[in-house]
């Protein structure tokens, strides 16, 4: 069998879609962030990284939890509640995107760059949501696409501008911008299947266009839990850089700090495979038992990832980022620590969201994230990046053994199930890929 036809056999199920996707992520993720750290410099890499740390943030909370909220309405509601959701999502992004020019004029540049990329990041994070969920598959070819065309941007930026910082940032909007033309693209394609109409453009445009009306129904308010939620989690990720920056840390040390960050979160890849396809089957009824098996088999693949990284990671550090970033090296191995203990609480966490049983989720986020700000505060000071990397492991833990605790009080399920891998999990690994299953297996 041919390399061609293999990948071709791969993305015919949601798990191997998901794997190809996530594969891409890491290379062309890498490759793009090697463009912009060796072209930018550790200086400019820290600005850049200050930039999408704010928009990263300013997006959730302009999403008022929209993207998580819609895991609950498709399991309540079925596939027919798509169309006010996207009505609302376009509404949303084109009253944001209006807004943005007041930054401009009444702060600055960078306040400017910041609104325009969270307006275009809050209608990709709901438009790929509704579109993973609806379609994993088609959400891993629309991933692979727009990672693939974020780096050629990149090479061309390299090879003919004289200043790569304005356009990395406008190509990252690009970016953002063809994630969400590709995943209307594809629920316009499904709403085809279910309605097997010929014109499925111009039906799909008549659906949402008739569904504007109907956008009130999706009230902002009854979505606080999954706003409030979304909010901690990504406050939690990214504050470290934006105190960093407050406590007057050189831009060079942010900027080897963020790659040795960006490195650890691309080697979550394993966890996210098995994240996104139960995000995709929590929404459609998948079971506490295959929630449980999905954790272990996250836990024990990305074991044998850390294990690869920590004994080839520095030298591909330095050759992919430049010797400026060696220390990156260091810095991603603590941060691998902190991340470790996310892995089953991201799993979990979407099937909690499913469910909408988020109080306690929503309460051990809470704590981390005032956790985490409490140790900066008092840790960055005394020890620069290194109290960061503190304050991370001990909010990451927090959540993680949280979530865990009350999913094994909830459905009895014995810790030994979620993280103990059993002796048939890695020959039903190469079945989930090689075949697909039933969503609620």
């Amino acid at each position: 069998m041919t390399v061609f036809k293999r990948v071709k056999q791969l993305s015919a199920t949601d798990y191997g879609a998901t794997a190809i996707k996530k594969v891409a992520v890491v290379v062309f993720g890498f490759a793009s962030a090697a463009l912009i750290a060796r072209f930018l410099g550790p200086a400019g890499r820290g600005e850049y990284a200050l930039i999408v740390n704010w928009a990263a943030i300013l997006t959730v909370v302009l999403n008022f939890g929209i993207s998580s909220s819609y895991q609950n309405a498709r399991r309540a509601a079925g596939p027919e509640i798509i169309n006010i959701f996207v009505a609302y999502s376009l509404v949303l992004f084109l009253a944001l995107l209006v807004l943005s020019p007041v930054l401009l004029i009444f702060g600055s540049k960078t306040a400017f760059l910041i609104g325009v990329l969270s307006s275009v990041m809050v209608l990709r994070m709901q438009l790929q949501a509704y579109h993973m969920i609806e379609t994993l598959q088609g959400d891993a070819r629309v991933v692979v696409f727009a990672h693939l065309s974020n780096f050629l941007m990149l090479m061309v930026a390299i090879i003919f501008l004289p200043s790569l910082f304005l356009f990395a940032v406008i190509v990252l909007i690009g970016k953002e911008l063809i994630v969400s033309l590709l995943c209307l693209n594809g629920l316009a394609r499904l709403e085809t299947k279910r309605a097997s109409g010929a014109s499925f453009k111009r039906e799909f445009l008549k659906q949402i266009v008739a569904s504007f009306s109907r956008i009130g129904t999706i009230r902002a308010i009854s979505s606080w839990p999954f706003l409030l939620l979304t909010i901690l989690i990504m406050v939690n990720y990214k504050v470290d850089v934006i105190f960093l920056d407050a406590f007057g840390i050189d831009a060079s040390l942010i900027g080897i700090f963020s790659i040795g960050v960006i490195v650890a979160e691309y080697l979550w890849i394993m966890s996210d495979l098995f994240k996104d396809v139960q995000i995709s089957r929590t929404s459609k009824g998948s079971t506490a038992d295959g929630v449980a098996k999905a954790v272990r088999m996250a836990v024990a693949a990305t074991i044998v990832v850390y294990l690869g990284f920590i004994v080839a990671g520095k030298p591909l550090v330095e050759m992919i980022f430049g010797r400026d970033f060696q220390e990156s090296y260091h810095i991603a191995i603590m941060m691998l620590v902190a991340n470790f203990f996310i892995i089953p609480c991201k799993i979990i966490g979407a099937y909690l969201i499913s469910m909408n049983r988020t109080n306690a989720y929503l309460l051990s986020m809470a704590t981390a994230v005032g956790v985490n700000v409490a140790l900066n505060l008092l840790l960055i000071p005394q020890m620069g990046v290194y109290g960061a990397i503190i304050a991370s492991v001990i909010s990451y833990f927090l959540p993680g053994i949280t979530v865990v605790w009350y999913f094994m009080s909830q459905t009895g399920i014995r810790a030994q199930k979620i993280f103990v891998l059993e002796r048939n999990d890695v020959r039903t690994m190469m079945a989930l890929i090689t075949k697909n299953r039933h969503h609620k297996s």
